[in-house]
């Protein structure tokens, strides 16, 4: 997702360390450190290494979908947490071009679990605004 932006090889590498955690993260950091006169070049290699680590596509996958079922669940007031779930989606809508195994979000029977988990009333006023 953030690989594919047009923004500059300082910003990017920011990016990937506010939203990286652990391992990842910590990767980030040490490049971050060795970066020197050309952010490209090791935001180029940092992008090589965590592929390397962690570009398992089919667990990204599945945490991106145990994610996406665990930001689903709030409660009837909690806002805050439905627009973390609105962000996770556009992050999972961003990385569907990436990650082919979540193409099938696109189907109706891959989301229901996903769906049925918020408050009722949220999910029908979904199903009005899908119905239009």
């Amino acid at each position: 997702m953030v690989r594919d932006a047009d923004i500059a090889p300082e910003q990017e590498l920011n990016y990937l360390r506010n939203f990286t955690s652990g391992d990842p993260q910590q990767l980030d950091d040490n490049y971050r450190k060795r970066q020197g006169d050309s952010p490209a070049t090791a935001l180029e290699d940092l992008w090589a290494e965590l592929e390397r680590h962690f570009g398992n596509a089919a667990g990204l996958t599945q945490a991106f979908i145990e994610r996406l079922c665990t930001a689903a669940s709030f409660g009837e007031r909690e806002n805050a947490e439905l627009q973390k779930l609105a962000d996770l989606c556009a992050d999972v809508d961003c990385l569907m071009t990436h990650l082919l195994g979540l193409a099938f979000l696109n189907y109706p029977i891959a989301i229901r679990s996903i769906v049925d988990r918020p408050p009722a009333s949220l999910r029908t006023k979904w199903g009005k605004m899908i119905v239009r």
